[in-house]
């Protein structure tokens, strides 16, 4: 190994010597030297060489020459010689070594036996040949050209060493610790050997080794300076401040290292955050970066010279940012407390309204990426007093590109006001133009240079951008290729160049051109491989995009899993979505606002409400005019029932006055967001309830536009829920014809849920399947198939009644009820009921059980058919027939007959006294917010009274507000009896006029498909009724009652209602007061 690296044993130097000229004379003795140079200049290279080694064999054998380098290729060694120059008495002379030809490079200069003075005295020399100490010399009788060297393996410790130097100089540090291994293990013996290999370990970075080694030294053995500044280097990277200190601190200020040593010492002090010290240290330095006097500057509260230095520096090089940069590592040093220290006294200097105070505090805020204070502007007609234009040009980029666009447009004013034609200025105005949404002024600042600089780098680059701010990506493309042309291995240029090719939408062509023409960027084809993922995403293929993302997810591609969320939640993954986020979070990775804002969505859609809704407030803090995040808001307002903040965040977009369309015919299309706000304030008014002023709303805006299909199907959907199925369905319809030709075929769900309402069931389900196809996680596929699905379910009811009256009596009432579905329209039910009814010393019961079933014909007809009889006395066979008719939305009529009626006066059944009873009714129901009816049935008796009864009903909503309901209705009633003496209570006729307020009260509703309950809700109700009653032969009395009720839905197959009441009213002319309870629950399985 060591005569493969033979060739470059005299390489030798110092970079740590101060640096001395002196003007070396010829002499007599030394004129074969320039006679050689006169060769040289000549170019009679082998003239010279022939000169200067018949100079060498007339020297004595122990003169010293200085060894400056060794070349197997002569016109390396040439140029050498031409840098050390005629005036250092350089020459070449040549060697066979190991059968190969070696020129080396020669100083004849008188040299001292001792390498330490040397290296002191030839400072010059060695910075004129550019190698770093030992300054290593060789005898004549090496050089002679009778001489023949010995071989490496018998080569002395002296020549092993300056080997073992030069391989190091050449960084072979691994070679040259291995030659001198053997040595160094000696210190005492070889003390020379022992101090270059630990300066050799520090050059290798092995600083353990070094300080290891130093630290067991022989106590005798000589530091140097330059160990002691390679020592000191090794505690430093060892975080060894104080030992490092130590031995820079050790290092005389005459020596030549001491310029090192100082440097060392001010880091070192920094390191140990000792900056008052270093502070002071700076005075005593020749030169000082710019970028540590300024952050030693900060650190020492010395703002104005912190400052005065970063002008100075921004007015002495061309780009700030490779300053901005390292002064931001700089600041990294300083505490939290420090650096909110800073922060707080520059802001209470800005607060006087000081333009530079407030410019220096917006500068230090870039330094710190820090965003706040984004409104706060400097005035640009006094920046242009206080500093120059270039000045003003490089904070203006400075504040660029730190994302503070608007005080970067004002720097950039106040350059632009001071030198109206300074081209970095105006470039930069019309950057921060284009990103504060200025896109006209930009334009102009561009035209009013096209010009004089349309060729310029610069200024393409800028109207590019323009033209991407403009969506003419095509123009963008163009604007690139004429860089291109002018440079065509511009890799900037070429990578914008292709990036606007992908926003044209050519994203696969984007790709291979990224491949062509820059193959080694393999973080941008990812960037473009995840850029088609956003396409298949923009084309409603979720999962191929997520097909796209699943490689790059594996390299940890921090874009690919950013976009990784939007799709999930295109793919109805909402909850792996959240999932995703959380555990970007948990790495501690900062989302930026657009994806903070996606994953909000991603909350809303997982159910976790109030967690987005903070996030939602939370991105709007830094983006308050954000669109999706303001909308996103709204609907967690709206789902979380919090309908006046809503109203608030609906309204501030509505004062927009977004435009309804962009462009004109035939190329004019419609604005989402506008269609967003406008069908948002529909959902407003549906979610309260509001469906009158809904249906207006909608209707104004279908007239607007009739084609309009998410108008129509809003439409459509209110009225299924204001009950008019068919009038649903026909809307429906009509959209699905409009729709028929789309090339993406259009949800179904609306159509199948209207089908289902109008017992079109098996088609309502087939088209749920195709929909399921499709979108399997959709939340509303979801839930109308659960839908659907409890309709099919078996289900159990039970109830109960107990009332308590004045007079004594008492009435207790328990049923339950097993419904099995044996179809899609015909349900098998069985049912029991038992009834004690009693009033002091009487009483009677009642005990049946029953089957039926109940079955639907079409939309129109229904049949319930009952059969039941007493299972105690095993009689009593009663038959109940239902029959009912619904022409459309609006009529229905109802028609029974019961053969065997369970409901009749506590002395009939006393008295064994039974009946039967059949009528009917008629109703007219415009909507859900007003109907009127009409009913009449006889009863007739087994003692042969007859009873006949009539009522007359009509009920209105008052209000619908929020939460809240009020509905009153009135009610007048009227029956006769064949025969008023009767044992039970029989009035010869008698009538009563009742009105009713309910006051309803949703507390809260949910869907929740996530946690499977997919249905919850919480409302009560109270009823307040006044009236009066007539009975023949009795007058009139008055009617007053009181019920409270609560429906509780614990999920969609679990529902409870009860409620209990108190009312008074007159029974053969005598006020009977009374209170009940009641419960009805449901469980569908």
């Amino acid at each position: 190994m060591i005569k493969a690296y033979i060739i470059v044993w005299g390489v030798l130097g110092s970079i740590w010597l101060p640096q001395t000229s002196s003007a070396i004379a010829s002499s007599p003795e030394e004129m074969w030297l320039e006679n050689g140079w006169q060769h040289v200049y000549e170019q009679h290279y082998q003239q010279a060489l022939h000169t200067w080694q018949e100079g060498i064999d007339r020297q004595p054998d122990d003169r010293l020459f200085l060894v400056l380098g060794a070349y197997a290729d002569f016109s390396n060694a040439l140029n050498q010689l031409k840098r050390i120059g005629e005036k250092n008495k350089a020459f070449i002379a040549q060697k066979l070594r190991q059968n190969k030809r070696l020129f080396y490079v020669l100083s004849a200069r008188k040299a001292s036996q001792r390498r330490e003075v040397r290296n002191k005295e030839l400072t010059d020399l060695m910075q004129a040949a550019d190698l770093d100490p030992p300054l290593l010399a060789n005898m004549a009788l090496k050089f002679k050209s009778k001489q023949t060297h010995r071989e490496i393996s018998q080569a002395s410790a002296e020549d092993i060493h300056q080997k073992a130097v030069a391989l190091a100089r050449q960084g072979k540090y691994k070679l040259a610790l291995e030659m001198l291994a053997p040595y160094a293990e000696k210190p005492e013996q070889f003390p020379e050997i022992a101090i270059d290999t630990m300066v050799i370990l520090n050059w290798n970075n092995q600083y353990d080794d070094a300080v290891r080694a130093f630290e067991h030294r022989p106590a005798d053995l000589k530091l140097p300076d330059y160990l002691k500044l390679a020592i000191a280097d090794s505690y430093y990277h060892l975080n060894r401040f104080d030992q490092a200190l130590a031995l820079y601190s050790d290092i005389p200020e005459h020596a030549p290292e001491f310029a090192k040593a100082i440097h060392g010492k001010l880091q070192t002090l920094i390191a140990l955050r000792r900056f008052n010290d270093a502070w002071n240290l700076l005075p005593q330095m020749s030169h000082v970066p710019a970028v540590t006097r300024i952050f030693l500057a900060m650190a020492t509260m010395h703002l104005d010279e912190g400052f005065t230095t970063w002008l100075q520096q921004l007015t002495a090089d061309a780009d700030s940012t490779a300053i901005v940069e390292a002064i931001r590592h700089q600041l990294a040093k300083l505490s939290t407390q420090q650096h909110k220290y800073i922060t707080d006294r520059l802001k209470k200097l800005a607060s006087t309204h000081d333009t530079k105070n407030e410019l220096r505090y917006l500068t230090w805020l870039s330094w710190l990426d820090d965003p706040r204070d984004q409104q706060l502007v400097p005035d640009a007609a006094a920046m242009a007093t206080l500093y120059t234009s270039e000045q003003l040009s490089h904070i203006g980029w400075v504040l660029y590109r730190a994302r503070r666009y608007v005080q970067a447009e004002q720097v950039f004013q106040a350059a632009h006001m001071q030198s109206p034609r300074l081209f970095k200025a105006d470039m930069g105005l019309a950057y921060s133009h284009l990103q504060n949404g200025h896109v006209i002024e930009a334009e102009k600042i561009l035209q009013d240079w096209h010009k004089t600089q349309a060729d310029n780098a610069q200024f393409l680059y800028a109207l590019a951008f323009l033209r991407e701010k403009q969506e003419d990506f095509w123009g963008a493309i163009q604007a690139y290729e004429r860089i291109l042309a002018q440079y065509p291995h511009d890799k900037v240029a070429r990578k914008l160049q292709i990036k606007a090719l992908a926003s044209l939408g050519a994203t696969s062509q984007a790709l291979e051109e990224a491949r062509l023409y820059l193959p080694d960027d393999k973080a941008f084809h990812d960037s473009l491989t995840d850029r088609l993922a956003v396409d298949r995403l923009h084309w409603d293929e979720a999962p191929i995009a997520l097909r796209i993302l699943k490689p790059l997810l594996k390299k940890q591609f921090r874009e690919a899993r950013f976009d990784h969320i939007p799709a999930l939640i295109s793919n109805d993954q909402a909850t792996d979505a959240v999932r995703a986020y959380e555990q970007l979070l948990a790495e501690g990775i900062k989302p930026p606002l657009w994806l903070q804002q996606i994953a909000a969505g991603a909350y809303l859609a997982a159910e976790q409400r109030e967690t987005a809704l903070r996030l939602y407030n939370k991105v709007l803090k830094d983006w308050p005019r954000s669109f999706d995040s303001r909308i996103g808001k709204f609907y967690c307002l709206v789902e979380l029932q919090r309908w006046e903040e809503a109203d608030e965040v609906l309204r501030d977009l509505e004062n927009e006055h977004l435009p309804w369309s962009f462009g004109r015919f035939p190329y004019e299309r419609l604005n989402p967001q506008k269609m967003t706000v406008a069908m948002a304030r529909a959902l407003w008014l549906t979610g309260q309830q509001r469906y009158p002023e809904a249906e207006d709303y909608l209707q104004k805006l279908h007239a607007s536009a009739p084609g309009n299909i998410e108008i129509r199907e809003a439409l459509a959907s209110l009225h299924q829920q204001r009950g008019w199925p068919r009038r649903s369905l026909r809307e429906y319809k009509i959209i699905a014809a409009l729709q028929a030709r789309d090339v993406v075929p259009p949800s179904t769900l609306g159509l199948s849920e209207a089908l289902n309402e109008t017992e079109f069931k098996k088609q309502a389900r087939h088209l749920l399947r195709t929909e399921q196809k499709r979108h399997p996680r959709d939340p509303q596929v979801i839930r109308l198939q659960r839908h659907y699905l409890i309709e099919t379910m078996r289900s159990v009811e039970i109830g109960g009644h107990y009332e308590n009256s004045s007079d004594g009596a008492q009435d207790r009432l328990g049923y339950a009820r097993y419904l099995h579905p044996l179809g899609l329209h015909t349900d098998l039910f069985i049912e029991t009921m038992f009834r004690r009814s009693s009033q002091g010393t009487l009483s009677a019961a009642f005990d049946r059980i029953g089957i039926g079933f109940d079955h639907r014909f079409n939309a129109q007809w229904r049949l319930r058919e009952t059969l039941s009889g007493d299972y105690v006395r095993q009689g009593d066979i009663g038959l109940r027939s239902e029959l009912n008719w619904h022409p459309d939305d609006f009529w229905q009529v109802d028609m029974f007959y019961d053969s065997f009626v369970s409901d009749v006066p506590l002395r009939a059944r006393i008295f064994n006294i039974t009946s039967d009873q059949f009528g009917g009714s008629l109703r007219y129901r415009w909507s859900e917010w007003r109907e009127a009816s009409a009913s009449a049935g006889l009863s007739r008796y087994s003692d042969g009274n007859q009873r006949l009864e009539g009522s007359i009903q009509y009920s209105q909503n008052i209000l619908t507000r929020y939460d809240w309901r009020l509905l009153a209705s009135g009610n007048f009633y009227a029956s006769r009896s064949s025969l008023a003496n009767r044992p039970y209570f029989s009035p010869d006729r008698d009538a009563s006029v009742t009105i009713t307020l309910m006051i309803e009260h949703y507390l809260w509703h949910r869907y929740e498909h996530v946690s499977e309950k997919y249905e919850r809700w919480f409302t009560h109700r109270l009823y307040l009724t006044a009236g009066s009653y007539w009975q023949h032969g009795f007058g009139s009395g008055l009617i007053s009652a009181l019920h409270y009720e609560q429906d509780i839905a614990f999920s969609d197959t679990h529902h409870l209602v009860w409620g209990i009441d108190w009312g008074r009213r007159p029974y053969d002319g005598a006020q009977v007061g009374s209170y009940a309870i009641d419960g009805h629950y449901r469980w569908d399985f």
